[in-house]
């Protein structure tokens, strides 16, 4: 019931006011709640971390290490998993609601899109939430004139791999920043066609040679001292042809809406320099979703790239409908339908590609059955 009122507030406030930071803010401090006092015995990965935890110091950790620093601070003060997993949790969504501000006042409308599409899987996820809230929090420093916040967003990216190795992948932004948008634009059409190339070429040969490289760069850069062993075990198990070709479609429907609101907003950009900067970065942050094209095929694991990459849409629509000049006059329901209709498939294969154990935790997650 909470998770609903809640909801149900958020889009309610999102349709009234496009300044909502405050509503916004205790929006995630529910869903942070929700994540933080998960139910140990339907939470999928619950059970992992919470023996994991348990048992710190006694064995070598298989987490990143600042999940696992974080970890031990807190049982070295005698504080049992469940009290560390809701403060883990309120930290994470602080720095995530901090990142989304630096986007978009719109913050009810962000917290609504997630809660309704994203939300379980991080819940579930844990680290990885960790991992993305500083990926969007680093994105929103990159676009401050300030070269010292700048810097200090290059430094909360590199903080984000310390929580979840595919922060790795998201230290992309910061280079692809420095590209004029121009120059982005005109890349986009041949980078999708190498990436799909590079996906048949992995299909034909086999991905062991991707999983190799992929383990002899974790071996030297990661902070997990299990990463090589994980890449070319646990993420280089296969995935069923049809599950990689929806993800496909889903991660390129996303990133053809970035496309198209690019050239619907395309006089707005132009004389508005800052809407313009927030709008570069976070379409860049979406398109490191067609990383995906060619890892899906490794395993369903790479799925949380697009996962993780379509946080950046939901923030780009909170900006876009927070900018009420330039809202689409007509077809606007047809704009709205599509939109839905993309994020809808993209949760829907987020949420079945990690089958039915997970599919059937979602009430319990969201508190509206009790185990």
């Amino acid at each position: 019931m909470l998770y609903i009122l809640t909801m149900t507030l958020m889009f309610g406030t999102a349709m009234v006011s496009r300044k909502n930071k405050l509503i916004g803010a205790g929006g995630m401090a529910v869903l942070a709640y929700l994540a933080g006092a998960a139910d140990p015995y339907t939470t999928i990965d619950y059970q992992v971390y919470f023996n994991h935890y348990n048992i710190m110091g006694l064995e070598v950790s298989p987490f990143e290490k600042g999940y696992t620093q974080l970890a031990m601070l807190f049982l070295n003060h005698g504080m049992s998993y469940a009290q560390f997993r809701v403060f883990f949790s309120f930290l994470a969504f602080l720095i995530m609601y901090l990142g989304v501000i630096q986007f978009t006042s719109n913050v009810a409308l962000y917290t609504g899109l997630y809660g309704v599409t994203f939300f379980c899987n991080d819940a579930t996820q844990i680290r990885n939430l960790m991992m993305i809230s500083l990926v969007l929090l680093g994105a929103g420093l990159l676009i401050k004139p300030n070269k010292y916040l700048k810097l200090m967003g290059i430094f909360v990216f590199l903080i984000s791999t310390q929580f979840h190795d595919l922060g790795f992948i998201f230290l992309l932004i910061i280079p692809l920043t420095l590209i004029p948008a121009a120059k982005l634009k005109r890349l986009i059409k041949p980078l999708v066609s190498l990436l799909v190339l590079l996906a048949g070429i992995i299909v034909i040969l086999g991905k062991s040679r991707i999983a190799n490289l992929m383990s002899l760069f974790l071996g030297k850069f990661s902070s997990r001292v299990d990463s090589t062993t994980s890449v070319t075990s646990h993420f280089a198990r296969g995935i069923s042809k049809s599950s990689a070709i929806e993800v496909i479609v889903v991660v390129l429907s996303m990133v053809l809406l970035a496309w198209l609101f690019s050239r619907i907003f395309t006089i707005k950009l132009k004389q508005d320099i800052v809407f313009y900067t927030k709008f570069k970065v976070l379409t860049i942050g979406l398109s490191i979703s067609l990383l995906t094209i060619i890892l899906i095929f490794m395993s369903p694991d790479y799925s949380r790239i697009s996962r993780n990459a379509s946080l950046f849409m939901l923030v780009l629509l909170s900006l876009l409908t927070e900018k009420s000049e330039i809202r689409l006059s007509k077809n606007s329901l047809a704009s709205v339908m599509i939109v839905s209709i993309v994020l809808f498939c993209n949760t829907f294969v987020n949420s079945t590609i990690w089958g039915s154990t997970y599919t059937d935790s979602i009430p319990y997650i969201l508190q509206i059955k009790k185990s």
